[in-house]
């Protein structure tokens, strides 16, 4: 199943619509198999540390 997304992802011309649907799919199968997937990056360091901002 995550084939045949990445494959449209890549080859198709898509809507915004039709590429949100996609990469919502496309998380929901990760997270099924790795859990839910975790912000990273300045923010969500920030946030973790009580620095929101």
């Amino acid at each position: 199943m995550t084939l045949e997304i990445d494959e449209n992802l890549i080859r198709r011309d898509l809507t915004p619509a039709q590429r949100a649907k996609l990469i919502a799919k496309r998380k929901a199968a990760y997270e099924a198999v790795h859990g839910p997937a975790q912000a990273v990056g300045d923010r969500a360091s920030a946030a973790r540390q009580g620095r929101a901002g």
